[in-house]
């Protein structure tokens, strides 16, 4: 599956939403309060189990900041979660949706089942995304790593661990 742009930015910024604009909540070890505000609490169906996960909104800042760099680049989020989770999150946070171009969700991770390795492959984002146009309207699909800026927050000890690799091609 290919996700063609949907903008006419020349640029595309991909970010993940965890980290960024979320954080799991892990209620055996985390401390959360569920009166505060930013707490939600989304459901999904995983191989036909029910999901339930708590998660803390970060919107305020991120969409402050989002909205200026929306004038210049594409904004992408190509995220570990998945897309039932992230249409929640989408549900209370709608003025983030509405700035986003392209979701890629846990559906789209590519898995390498003999190496335990799973990998964002961002060629599913090079088709018509940062194409040259020729006089002929032809495009050339060459990507280039100058035009896709992916923005991946991490601690140290993440970097490290293969299960969170974010793999450029």
């Amino acid at each position: 599956r290919q996700f063609a742009r949907k903008s006419n930015r020349v640029n595309s910024l991909i970010f993940e939403l965890v980290g960024n604009f979320v954080q799991l909540i892990d209620p055996s070890q985390d401390e959360f309060n569920l009166q505060e505000s930013g707490i939600r609490e989304v459901k999904c169906k995983i191989n036909d189990q029910l999901c339930i996960a708590l998660v803390k909104l970060w919107p305020m800042g991120l969409i402050q900041q989002l909205n200026k760099l929306m004038k210049y680049y594409e904004l992408i989020v190509y995220t570990i979660l998945p897309r039932e989770i992230v249409n929640e999150i989408f549900k209370h946070v709608p003025e983030l949706h509405n700035m986003i171009s392209q979701t890629l969700c846990y559906e789209e991770i590519t898995f390498v089942e003999e190496d335990g390795i799973a990998y964002k492959d961002l060629s599913l984002l090079a088709h018509n995304r940062t194409s040259q146009h020729s006089e002929y309207g032809e495009a050339e699909a060459e990507v280039k790593q100058s035009e896709i800026m992916v923005i991946d927050v991490k601690k140290g000890e993440e970097c490290c661990d293969p299960q969170y690799i974010t793999y450029f091609q």
